[in-house]
């Protein structure tokens, strides 16, 4: 999502403007969940380029890695800017700076140095994706956190839609789910 040109970003910019249509107008900052259908699904791949997608139209993004499972976005943050939220005091790293856009990641859990780096406001984000990790996961947090909005739900290319369907309605998702992404893994291709 981050290339200036391409299918995949291509892909992923149809996914977000399904996601701002599906949100409509709010006064508040939206919430959107992000799970796969299975382990290794792209849960977390998609959620870091819906943050860039919103970023490149320069929104400031707040991404909370809530897969305890494989923590990939924690890991992949450790290397960047640490800064602090300033009324929760959240540990969080920022992962781009654009103009006006900005992705700020809140990791699992805090590491030795996340007390350094500037302070960011709580409630100046335009939009937090959560990845959930799996959709048991993505159930949790929509269980945990009332002001959920809206989920999308990753599967890989070939899943049975059918099937992953019956999974969100079993999990009590159905009714947040706004689109299904197919990923790959190589080649990836959201829709």
């Amino acid at each position: 999502a981050m290339r200036a040109a391409g299918r995949y970003r291509a892909d992923v910019d149809v996914l977000f403007d399904s996601l701002l249509d599906a949100l409509g107008a709010s006064s508040r900052t939206p919430f959107v969940v992000v799970g796969g259908a299975a382990s290794g699904s792209g849960a977390s791949t998609i959620a870091l380029s819906l943050a860039h997608a919103a970023c490149n139209r320069g929104l400031r993004v707040l991404i909370v890695d809530r897969n305890a499972q494989a923590p990939t976005l924690s890991r992949f943050a450790a290397d960047f800017e640490p800064a602090r939220l300033q009324r929760s005091g959240a540990a969080v790293r920022v992962l781009r700076r654009d103009g006006e856009g900005e992705i700020v990641l809140q990791p699992l859990a805090s590491e030795a140095g996340d007390e350094d780096g500037e302070t960011r406001d709580d409630d100046a984000f335009d939009l937090v994706l959560i990845d959930a990790g799996q959709l048991r996961g993505a159930a949790r947090v929509a269980r945990e956190i009332e002001s959920v909005d809206a989920m999308i739900a990753v599967a890989r290319n070939g899943a049975d839609v059918g099937r992953v369907e019956e999974d969100l309605d079993r999990l009590g998702l159905s009714d947040l789910c706004v689109a299904l992404a197919f990923n790959s893994a190589r080649g990836s291709s959201a829709r």
